[in-house]
């Protein structure tokens, strides 16, 4: 008998193709493990074990064979379909077996088949058939749905050049979640990931999400279930109600601390750069360390994902930057190589400007870049890999109207280095790697100050993240089980002013001296070990995790730290899926303020960034449970509904206690977070057109103690806490290359406590604050459209779109910005209220904007 042809397949850009055998998948996910793991999950391991057996041992001769037949390029359904199953016995000339068309929906179902081997062929007039090899045991149904590909029709001879790959195609992966090969074919996820709150991001969702100015890969995660911001002027992530820097960043492993530009205002990861981008919510495997919120794993594309040899090219300009990314492969694999960089031109266009109208006020001395870059490959039976990032923001001299005389540079610096060393059938990966995170403001001396306009005062402030790893697992792309264990050393400096309140008051850290500036330093050195493993019984599959750190203590977590994961995840018929996770986190590092002075509403250069053990504060350590079930509907609808809670302690929040802010108040206190909620999605795919329609409801909730001038216990809402948030996307392909389409978003107020300026001629002059986050900020709502056309110039694809941001015109005026005492405000006496007048900035008006994206 010949070899199987292949197997189920899953559409990417080269249409690989990938064996489907159930044997194999199940052999391959087991290779190895049982004497690795037996004390790690022994427990676990043998309670299923037994439940497992005791369902098998009432099992009957006969089971049940089902599935479903689409498009692989479209995912259309293939009513029609022609699914034979034939016994592997003699050559299959034993007997003559079973056949079945697949219905409207594609469906197909073998009802009572015997115990045994058997050949599955599926094939539709047009398409290459797909042979499956299939493995029945006893009464269980075994479910595989495969992705069939257009048959080739042998035409004249015609010279065609590929584009390449788009960055953020999926993994295709195969589950063995059933014992038998079946492919997930999910929007919302990769297919490798269980729990249903995952969200690994597409090409098109990142433009289709309307995002400011360019395309943004964290302005579009804000369009997610579960993921809000501040307002127009931040692209961080306020994730399920915890604040920015409880999402961690890695790219390739290593960490990235606030990697965002000009204020917040952008992303500084450059999307043409990644090959993949994971959000984790929730439940994260065990190999991550810090983000109590959420891990977002990113990953820069191999220079192997293009279809042909040569350079190719991706690019973007818009009235933000300018950016261009360049790849290629060798023949023989041996290198792969990806770069990619952007620069902004508004210190070009503003110098240009005001060189044209001799206004020197109209120049910006300030610009942000960033440069990704990556090569790997195979030599010999090793495959190797290294990353580097540098990502900047360059100030050169003061912005008129915002500040004067100041220069300063801020950002990171990242690179990682791997081997992958094979030893027989494992493989043993070896890596190093380094974070630098630095901001350095300075004063220029030699620029004599004016009393109108604000300058910063020097600072410096660094993070340093340096690790050592080996991981140990098997070959391949989805191996059942991993080990790990790493060497980490964390070190946070900062020289500079400090004030949780901006420019109105300064304040500093317990147990500081009051003066002007504040000095931190401190170092922690902690390992790592941990291990990973995936389980399946029938229709359940189960990952199990553990995450052990040791060494320099910490408060709120002791000398050793136990970080537990678990998740499952059941097939319920054809269509639906359950889901359910817990995982344990320990973050050190976390930010309490941001510092250097306002530049405008949000925008401020840096943050304050400290680290466990540096003058009392703590690490944060994080528990997340998510539950979650997800159905597909007819028409290719899917619809996921997601609940979480997430109990953190140690989290660093601003005093709350009201009244005067005195120079010996305790700037900030250790606090405990509760958020919970629950999210659904609902979307839909197809060649025509797509949308999405998401709705988070969350609380999220502080509570802390203050034991100066009295003890007291205060609960209040996180500053991050939007109780509503609603986004809903809509995209159409309207014929000729062109596409309309429009993202709304609506958040509820968010909270603020309010910071009541000293009356006129009062003194001394007294900053007040009110109770703890007490008051809410107006509703935010904005509708951004867009309209683009994709047109082929030689062998350059070129897309030209229009954006037009907050096309209702609203007056999103969220950002609060100050209160005001009546007494203090002439002739506005009438609109005080309570006494006291809420001043808020203003948001992005209504904005037109264009730009251009390119591949070639």
């Amino acid at each position: 008998m010949s070899e199987p042809r292949e197997a189920a397949r899953y559409p990417d850009s080269r249409h690989r193709r990938k064996r489907c055998s159930a044997p194999g998948v199940r052999a391959c996910r087991l290779r190895g493990v049982r004497l690795l793991f037996r004390a790690l999950f022994l427990v676990g391991a043998s309670v299923l074990s037994a439940a497992t057996a005791a369902a098998y041992a009432g099992a009957q001769e006969t089971g049940a064979i089902a599935g479903r037949v689409v498009d692989a390029a479209t995912l259309q359904p293939l009513p029609g379909a022609v699914v034979r199953l034939r016994p592997v016995e003699d050559g299959g000339a034993g007997r003559a077996g079973w056949a079945t068309a697949a219905d409207s929906a594609g469906e197909y179902r073998f009802p009572a088949v015997p115990a045994g081997s058997y050949q599955l062929r599926i094939s539709r007039l047009g398409y290459l058939p797909a042979h499956i090899q299939v493995e029945l045991r006893g009464e269980a149904l075994t479910r595989i749905s495969a992705g069939l590909e257009v048959e080739p029709v042998k035409l004249a001879p015609l010279e065609v050049r590929s584009r390449g790959t788009p960055p953020f195609l999926r993994k295709t992966a195969i589950i063995d979640s059933a014992g038998s090969g079946r492919l997930l074919l999910s929007p919302l996820r990769g297919p490798e990931h269980l729990v249903l709150d995952i969200r690994s991001l597409t090409q098109d969702e990142l433009v289709e999400a309307v995002t400011l100015a360019e395309t943004d890969l964290f302005r579009a995660l804000q369009r997610t279930p579960g993921v809000t911001t501040r307002d127009d002027f931040t692209a961080t992530l306020w994730t399920r109600g915890a604040s920015w820097d409880q999402t961690r960043v890695f790219l390739d492993g290593m960490p990235l601390y606030n990697p965002t530009h000009a204020g917040w205002l952008f992303s500084a990861v450059n999307p043409d750069a990644l090959g993949e981008a994971v959000f984790y919510p929730g439940p994260r495997p065990a190999r991550f360390g810090e983000g109590a919120a959420a891990v977002l794993d990113l990953h820069a594309r191999s220079g192997a994902d293009e279809l042909e040899e040569g350079v190719q090219g991706r690019g973007e300009l818009s009235l933000a930057s300018a950016r261009l990314a360049l790849s290629g492969a060798a023949p023989d694999g041996a290198l792969n190589w990806m770069v990619a960089g952007r620069r902004t031109y508004v210190d070009l266009l503003t110098r240009m400007a005001g060189a044209a109208t001799a206004q020197e006020d109209l120049y910006i001395p300030y610009d942000f870049s960033d440069v990704v870059a990556r090569v790997d490959g195979k030599l010999g039976g090793f495959d190797y890999a290294a990353t580097g990032i540098v990502e900047r923001d360059h100030l050169r001299g003061g912005i008129p109207g915002i500040l004067q005389a100041n220069r300063g540079r801020w950002g990171n610096q990242s690179g990682r280095a791997t081997v992958g060393v094979p030893l027989g059938p494992l493989r043993l990966g070896l890596s190093i790697g380094q974070t630098r995170f630095r901001a350095s403001i300075l004063r220029d001396e030699r620029v004599r100050l004016r009393g109108d306009e604000p300058t910063l005062p020097p600072l410096e402030s660094t993070i340093r993240h340096r690790t050592l790893r080996a991981e140990l697992s098997p070959r391949g792309e989805s191996p059942g089980w991993v080990v790990g264990f790493e060497v980490v050393r964390d070190t946070v400096g900062y020289e500079g002013p400090f004030s949780l309140l901006g420019d109105l008051a300064v304040v500093l850290p317990r147990d500081s001296t009051p003066v002007n500036n504040l000095t931190l330093g401190s170092s922690l050195r902690y390992r790592a070990l941990w291990a990973e493993k995936r389980l399946a019984f029938g229709p359940l599959a189960l990952e199990t995790g553990l995450r052990v750190e040791s060494g320099d203590p910490v408060l709120n977590g002791g000398d050793v730290r136990l970080g537990p994961r678990l998740a499952t995840s059941l097939e319920v018929g054809a269509s639906t899926q359950l889901s359910a996770g817990w995982s344990r986190t320990w973050q050190y590092t976390q930010d309490i303020a941001p510092v250097a002075g306002p530049l405008g509403p949000q925008l401020h250069l840096t943050h304050l960034w400290v680290l466990a053990q540096t003058a009392g504060y703590a690490a944060v350590r994080s528990d997340v449970v998510s539950a979650g079930v997800e159905r597909w509907l007819h028409g290719n609808w899917i619809v996921g509904v997601n609940a979480y809670r997430r109990w953190a302690a140690g989290v660093e929040v601003p005093n709350p206690d009201s009244g005067r802010v005195v120079p010996d108040r305790d700037p900030s206190v250790q606090a405990s977070n509760d958020a919970y909620g629950f999210e659904l999605l609902l979307r839909q795919q197809n060649e025509r057109w797509s949308g999405s329609l998401g709705y988070t409801l969350g609380f999220s909730t502080m509570r802390a103690e203050v034991f100066e001038p009295d003890t007291a216990r205060f609960e209040f809402p996180a500053p991050a806490d939007v109780r509503h948030a609603l986004d809903a996307m809509l995209f159409a392909n309207v014929g000729n290359g062109v596409r309309l389409g429009g993202a709304f978003t609506y958040g509820s107020g968010v909270p603020f406590t309010r910071l009541i300026l000293p009356d006129e001629g009062e003194d001394p002059p007294v900053v007040r604050l009110g109770e703890a986050n007490a008051m809410r900020t107006p509703a935010y709502a904005s509708l951004d459209l867009v309209a683009e056309i994709t047109r082929t110039v030689g062998t350059w694809d070129v897309t030209a779109y229009a954006q037009l941001r907050n096309a209702l015109g609203r007056n999103n005026a969220v950002t609060y910005a100050g209160s005001t005492g009546c007494a203090a405000t002439r002739g506005m006496e009438g609109e005080c209220g309570d006494g006291v007048i809420d001043r808020f900035e203003p948001g992005i008006p209504r904005l037109p904007l264009v730009g251009v994206r390119f591949t070639f």
